[in-house]
């Protein structure tokens, strides 16, 4: 009974030892906050800089990137999911650096920042991902046999209201001094952000102004217009 005792023991002596050495061996990367938080309106223009570290021995190439939650929505009619509306992030910050080198020991200040620009757009990009009927995919694939049952159209749109994205910026190792990678190494950052474009009744209030100034002047140019309009006594 002593004797188990002292080889389990033994054991773990000999584990407690040897594991914080091979730790200290292995390849690591790190963001230095867990939330990065965007708040602002289309006028509104700054730069918030995360730092990128390396707590490990060895040189990091990472790839940097925003993972979004909630640029997806769906279209559905009677249940049927005919389309997904998704949001382009860059149309309100954009990421200026995605390619980092981070050399070993990168800790606090000596991190690399990655510098994302928060800058909303008024005019906003979009996709339109359509999902095409499966009776119409067999006639589709009969000319393009790659054709995955649905196509995706850009387009842009005015940014009125409010919009909330939330996500992650993801950090992902590619490359190592350390050699070949078993597991790739990656971190994330949680990312919130609220941005306000046009007010509703702001752009209402436009709409109603540009029409009153076209019924003006077509009058003025004795255009006929479709609807009477009463005259003064």
């Amino acid at each position: 009974m002593h004797t188990n005792a002292r080889i389990l023991f033994s054991c773990f002596l000999f584990l407690s030892l040897l594991l914080p050495s091979a730790l200290s061996q292995g390849v690591g990367i790190g963001i230095d906050t867990y939330l990065i938080v965007f708040n602002g309106t289309v006028f509104d223009s700054y730069t918030v800089s995360p730092r990128i570290i390396n707590p490990s021995n060895y040189e990091l190439k990472a790839k940097v990137y925003f993972e979004c939650r909630n640029c997806v929505h769906e279209v559905r009619v009677l249940g049927y999911k005919l389309a997904e509306k998704v949001d382009d992030p860059n149309s309100y910050f954009v990421i200026t650096r995605n390619d980092v080198t981070v050399p070993a020991r990168s800790i606090g200040n000596n991190g690399i920042p990655v510098v994302i620009l928060f800058s909303p757009h008024i005019i906003t990009k979009k996709y339109l991902k359509v999902y095409t009927p499966e009776f119409l995919n067999f006639f589709i694939r009969l000319v393009d046999r790659k054709y995955d049952g649905s196509f995706t159209l850009p387009y842009f749109a005015l940014f009125i209201g409010e919009k909330k994205l939330n996500g992650l910026l993801v950090a992902d190792v590619y490359w190592s001094s350390f050699g070949s990678l078993g597991v790739t190494p990656s971190v994330g950052a949680s990312l919130e952000m609220t941005a306000m474009g046009i007010p509703l009744s702001s752009f209402i209030f436009f709409v109603v102004i540009i029409l009153l100034l076209v019924v003006f002047l077509l009058k003025k140019r004795g255009v006929k217009l479709p609807f009477k309009t009463r005259k003064k006594r």
